[in-house]
């Protein structure tokens, strides 16, 4: 399931993380079958679906700043 998950969103030039992508497939199996989808696993999963751009965009900001200030 997540393996094809993740080729599924590759071969369409998705511009995912394959941790968002395989993270959410498997909730999505889970919630399915009906095993049991707990409000911890949902809240984590969003949480690193708002987390990830403004943490990326922050360090490599900070990683721009600090090469130009070393290089120049």
């Amino acid at each position: 399931g997540s393996l094809f998950t993740h080729y599924a969103s590759q071969t369409r030039k998705s511009r995912q993380s394959p941790t968002h992508v395989l993270s959410s497939g498997v909730a999505g199996t889970m919630a399915a079958m009906g095993s049991g989808l707990e409000a911890s696993t949902i809240r984590n999963i969003l949480l690193a679906w708002v987390l990830t751009l403004p943490a990326s965009i922050l360090l490599s900001g900070t990683l721009f700043i600090v090469l130009r200030a070393l290089l120049s």
